[in-house]
């Protein structure tokens, strides 16, 4: 006979929420789907793939990245921003990162751990409990602050388009050899880890897609011609702020309709399930560019990258109208009205997608008519580059400087440089 004091159960489980959802699943009690622990989140994320995802893939060799949340996890409580591929890439990373802690130190971080989806129950989870490892979504971020002054470790899922983490991490690609050898030790021979290697581009979100054990995930409806070529545009555009005059007119070059058309048209994509789209006050992002590039790029045709040239040269070539003004009032240009058309959403998510085209441009090849994408990303820096006559156009591009280094092969990137200089 054992006998079980109820109210020291009750006490210990309010210490280790993760281990109240975790009992509550195993009796049968309903859990909020907005809140789930690390471990449920991994079972259900690992496990619709085939074969399953393993910690060695999604950690993929990147232990600089693992020693980061180690030491994280290791310090008083604090927030940490973390972006991936996906939100869900960040979460996993979190969940492997953990278990190669020693297997006391990740049962206690996993009995402490929960996935919050909205605002009202991370602030709720805030105030009940303590000593928490919170892991949420970037629309929780405004009250991180609150819940690291209560003691809660406070893990934030950026979204891959996010512009700004100061302080954050930024999640690097997985180490070629570390993954493939990873892929082997999950069941693929050598030659079926190197091909899935190569196909999903290393990212984890698209080998996920890749491997999933559902026909609709593997190629959702939205990437199915019709919804395709409407999201052709988003692709190029990668981001923008629908509150801009210029990002407007780029999005009606890209797309050859209306704003108000082509917006209306959006929220249809928006509203399906797994849609790559998400809308947040006037910005559109995509969720996952990477992934929408693996499902999209293969419809792209001449006439769209011809638009594609003519917008991003449009945007990069613009000199900040902030530098009509003295140094010390630049800081307060949008006050004297000297603010860009275009917003730094649209112009970082244009170049991103310019080196997509210069790394995985073999994804678009075939429809492009010869159009050689290594070839069209050097144009683009070249007359970017080529047209900075001016001490103002070169500090107009500072901000995008480092990813057009990446967009363009570097003998080029180098000849361009110093004509221009």
């Amino acid at each position: 006979m054992r006998v079980i004091a109820a109210d020291a159960l009750e006490l210990w489980l309010e210490s280790a929420p993760a281990v109240a959802l975790w009992l509550a699943r195993q009796i049968g009690k309903v859990v909020s789907g907005g809140v789930r622990d690390l471990e449920a989140f991994w079972e259900e994320w690992s496990l619709s793939t085939k074969p399953p995802m393993t910690t060695d893939v999604v950690i993929g060799g990147r232990t600089e990245n693992v020693k980061e949340i180690h030491r994280w996890l290791s310090q008083p409580p604090g927030v940490l921003e973390v972006q991936g591929d996906s939100p869900d890439e960040a979460f996993a990373f979190l969940y492997a990162a953990i278990m190669s802690l020693s297997a006391t130190d990740s049962a206690r971080a996993l009995s402490r751990c929960v996935i919050l989806e909205d605002i009202g129950q991370f602030r709720e989870c805030v105030q009940a409990c303590e000593n928490l490892i919170i892991a949420a979504p970037a629309r929780c971020l405004e009250a991180a602050g609150s819940a690291v002054a209560k003691g809660h470790h406070v893990f934030i899922a950026m979204d891959a388009t996010a512009i700004d983490i100061r302080g954050g991490l930024r999640l690097s690609r997985p180490h070629r050899e570390a993954f493939e050898k990873a892929l082997r030790a999950s069941g693929f021979s050598e030659t079926e880890a190197q091909h899935r290697t190569r196909e999903s581009g290393r990212s984890i979100p698209v080998l996920r897609r890749q491997l999933s054990l559902s026909d609709a995930v593997r190629l959702p409806t939205w990437a199915k011609l019709d919804s395709a070529q409407l999201l052709l545009t988003v692709l190029l555009a990668g981001a923008w702020d629908d509150g801009r005059e210029g990002d407007r007119h780029v999005i009606e070059t890209l797309s050859g309709l209306t704003y108000d058309s082509f917006a209306g048209k959006l929220e249809a994509v928006i509203s399906v399930d797994d849609s790559p789209l998400r809308h947040v006050g006037n910005v559109w992002t995509l969720k996952a560019p990477l992934d929408a590039w693996f499902l999209l790029a293969s419809h792209l045709d001449a006439q769209f990258l011809k638009r594609f040239r003519q917008s991003i040269n449009a945007v990069l070539t613009e000199t900040d109208p902030k530098y009509d003004l003295p140094p010390d009032k630049r800081w307060a240009a949008s006050l004297y009205g000297k603010t860009s058309r275009y917003s730094e959403w649209l112009r970082r998510g244009l170049v991103e997608s310019l080196t997509l085209f210069a790394v995985y441009g073999d994804r678009a090849a075939h429809n492009a008519g010869g159009v050689a994408f290594q070839g069209l990303a050097d144009a683009v820096v070249n007359d970017t580059l080529g047209a900075a006559d001016t001490w103002q156009a070169w500090a107009s591009l500072k901000d995008v400087t480092p990813l057009l280094a990446e967009a363009a092969e570097p003998v080029n990137n180098f000849e361009t440089l110093t004509v221009s200089i």
